[in-house]
């Protein structure tokens, strides 16, 4: 049995292909031995009228968005597009979701109780806000 971070790591560049194109229907915009470029679905539903930034680094596993300064595992990019189209997954929906489509069947993974803390909607708060700032208008002399 494989766990989460196995899994992760034993993805090829074929099967993120494969994922990617299933979820959202995005097919990649440029392929070679170091990197996947994909349309940054993770912040437009309508990706197709959108620049092609989001990187797939094959070494590190890991994606990079440059529209949205984002960084992201497969699992949390998963989670962010379904988020962006309305879906709440959670990552043992994630998990299940890369197994179906890649076929994979001896992952270890356990339910737990949702304790999942919605820190993003939180911090968003302090994020969003601008404070106002009055200039002082001093006299020429």
């Amino acid at each position: 049995m494989i766990d989460a971070v196995e899994l992760k790591q034993q993805l090829t560049a074929q099967d993120i292909i494969k994922i990617i194109y299933d979820l959202v229907g995005a097919e990649p915009v440029h392929e070679d031995d170091k990197q996947i470029i994909f349309p940054s679905f993770d912040i437009h539903i309508d990706f197709e009228n959108h620049k092609k930034k989001l990187y797939y680094y094959i070494e590190s596993h890991s994606f990079y968005c440059y529209t949205a300064s984002e960084s992201y595992d497969i699992y949390s990019l998963i989670d962010t597009a379904m988020g962006l189209r309305g879906e709440d997954w959670d990552f043992i929906r994630c998990l299940k979701y890369i197994c179906s489509v890649c076929g994979i069947s001896n992952v270890n993974y356990k339910q737990r109780q949702d304790t999942r803390y919605k820190w993003k909607s939180d911090l968003m708060q302090y994020v969003n806000k601008r404070q106002k700032i009055e200039n002082t208008v001093y006299d020429k002399s």
